[in-house]
């Protein structure tokens, strides 16, 4: 059998929602996904630089 590694990355709100169906539904490890939050809705930030 072969392996896979499940990476996704959005504003949190989906990342959560895909991490949640990845460990929940699909019962894949932290070893197996990684599900980053790069933003949040409505929340203001800094550009580096």
């Amino acid at each position: 059998t072969g392996s896979a590694f499940g990476w996704f990355a959005a504003e949190a709100a989906a990342a959560r929602t895909v991490r949640e169906h990845w460990r929940g539904t699909l019962a894949l490890g932290r070893n197996e996904t990684l599900a980053a939050a790069y933003w949040r809705r409505g929340a203001a930030g800094l550009m580096a630089g």
